[in-house]
This record gives C-alpha cells, structure tokens and sequence, in this order.
C-alpha cells in the first residue's frame, strides 16, 4: 500500500469507493466541485491509499486558518483492519500541523457509528458540549 496525495483524476475511484463504504455523499457533481475546492485550498492534506494501482483508502484534510477538518475517511472494506485508516489519519494529521492547525474535528454520521471506535483509537474523543449544524445553500 502506498500513500499519495489525491488529484482530482482520482476522483472516479474515491466517489466510488465513498459510495461502497456508505460514506453520506450528495449528487456526483456537486461532489467533484466540492472535492476540486477541497483540493484547491488544501492541496497538501488530502491523501489516498493506492494498492495495484487501485484506490483503497482516501481523506480529505481541511484547515480554514482556525481549525482543521477532516472528511471522507475510506478505506475499502476488503482491506479494512489493516492500518491503512489510520496510515491515512497520520499522514493528513502531520500535514494539518504543518499549517499549524492546532484542533482537528471530524463528524461521525449516525449510521455509521460503528466507526467511533476506530477514531478513539487514533486519539479523537466525542465532543459532549457541541451540537454538529448544517444549512444547506
């Protein structure tokens, strides 16, 4: 497995990838624009997983010079169990740190808090003081 930053010709792979993981996504072309943005601002904490050529793992690391963000954690369930998730969680952790982030959130969808686990591994707590909100525009 190896470990590169994500291009947008990557796309394709990840959003499928997204879609077999259960990942919650919008439309494929809001997606692509949002992860093209994504990648635009934040062209050095945004990773995936490469195995035979084959994309198995991505996460996209955000930071807007306050806090830092972290979205779109995958890997492939075959090759789940393995490290790769957290290789992934490392690499965009010492990234975010470069830019001098200094708190790293990320949200966990309610169908899929079987994954609490994983990240309380890798040092994330859930946050008992703070309501996640949205609005969509």
């Amino acid at each position: 497995m190896n470990i590169r930053i994500m291009q947008m010709s990557d796309f394709q792979s990840a959003y499928a990838l997204w879609q077999k993981t259960g990942i919650s996504l919008v439309m494929l072309e809001k997606e692509k624009i949002e992860l093209e943005t994504i990648l635009t601002h934040n062209p050095s904490s945004c990773f995936v997983a490469v195995e035979n050529k084959q994309v198995i793992g991505t996460i996209l690391g955000t930071f807007n010079g306050r806090r830092a963000w972290i979205y779109h954690v995958a890997v492939h369930p075959k090759c789940q169990n393995r490290g790769y998730g957290s290789a992934l969680l490392q690499h965009t952790e010492t990234m975010l740190q470069v830019k001098n982030a200094t708190k790293i959130l990320l949200a966990v969808g309610i169908s899929n808090l079987k994954t609490v686990p994983f990240y309380e591994k890798n040092g994330y707590h859930v946050i008992n003081d703070a309501v996640l909100m949205a609005k969509d525009i």
